[in-house]
């Protein structure tokens, strides 16, 4: 495994982590309404830090980022241990404890609360996508207000939100798989406004994020696996429909076809994919279209037409615009110098 750059933080609420975070990877905080975030760059990475005070005991991070290095965030401190709620879009995540480690994969969401206050890492790997959401509910401030028998709250969970019996192993559920949880994290980094009406926007998301994640653990707590069984089947129906997509670039199925061949509607297949991939069927083949024809291009064994051809191009004048959109030169420029 490789070495990870380790940033200790003072356990704390997210606004004061990112910030501290900020400040040891020597990069501004920016701050919008009730949005900080911080743009990463090189040597560190690419993309966005970003936190939203949402509530009173309840703040987000969301990393949407792709780093060089790993980066392991270490929590300190005598700061009242959050309930975590993880939801991992893109990349996978290892977390470690005192009490035990694992990991929440993508399209996976986890609940873990600890009784004490142990110290705890948060592991980001370095080249790969990383979307991932961690609401940090903190028990006392947020549930003071709340009748949490009233919520029914199941039993194992309700005493990590009371904080009893500390003595006892920490709180771990990882069997959700939700995609419409999913949804609320791309909602949040698809949403062009700023200001006010954006941290408006992410606060809505983030408790619709909290609810469906609690509402799945409750059903899932009270019935047998067969939902659960059921999403990873359509998510493993879906990577297959990918599979299939990359195999035949030359000659792709349409989406009809494509959803007959691995067993699934129209509508699953195209909101899935977006849910899975963050683009849309169409935008997701093109771009490894083009991804190929710059390997093919830049081996220097086929003429322009050859390699449209090669990646499933018919019309030369489609393809020179649609690469020329994304590497900012015709293919007849790329790789020239």
């Amino acid at each position: 495994m490789e070495d990870a750059r380790v940033l200790e933080l003072k356990r704390s609420d997210a606004t004061e982590m990112v910030a501290e975070m900020a400040r040891l990877l020597q990069l501004p905080l920016q701050l919008d309404c009730q949005k900080g975030f911080m743009e990463l760059r090189d040597p560190v990475g690419t993309g966005k830090v970003m936190c939203y005070h949402t509530d009173k005991g309840l703040d987000t991070i969301i990393f949407n980022c792709e780093l060089r290095v790993p980066i392991e965030l270490k929590l300190r401190g005598n700061f009242s241990q959050p309930i975590f709620f993880y939801t991992a879009a893109r990349g996978a995540v290892d977390v470690s404890c005192q009490r035990g480690d694992f990991t929440v994969k993508d399209l996976q969401a986890t609940v873990h609360g600890a009784y004490g206050g142990d110290e705890y890492s948060i592991r980001l790997p370095a080249g790969e996508e990383i979307l991932l959401m961690v609401s940090l509910v903190h028990r006392k401030v947020f549930f003071e207000k709340v009748e949490c028998e009233i919520l029914q709250i199941p039993p194992q969970l309700l005493r990590v939100v009371k904080g009893d019996e500390p003595d006892q192993d920490h709180f771990l559920f990882q069997d959700i798989y939700h995609l419409p949880a999913v949804d609320a994290v791309y909602s949040i980094i698809d949403h062009q406004e700023v200001g006010l009406l954006h941290s408006a926007h992410a606060s809505a998301m983030i408790f619709e994020n909290l609810f469906l994640l609690l509402n799945e653990y409750k059903r899932i707590h009270k019935s047998t696996n067969g939902r659960l069984v059921k999403e990873v089947n359509k998510i493993n129906l879906i990577r297959a429909a990918e599979k299939v997509l990359i195999a035949n670039l030359h000659d792709c199925p349409t989406i009809p076809n494509l959803a007959r061949m691995v067993g699934v509607n129209q509508q699953t297949l195209k909101k899935g994919f977006r849910q899975l991939y963050g683009t849309t069927i169409n935008g997701y083949l093109n771009d490894h279209r083009l991804n190929q024809a710059s390997l093919l291009i830049n081996g220097g064994n086929m003429s322009i037409a050859e390699v449209a051809d090669a990646v499933g191009y018919s019309n030369g004048g489609y393809f020179s615009r649609k690469f020329k959109q994304k590497y900012g030169v015709p293919p007849s420029k790329f790789g020239s110098g």
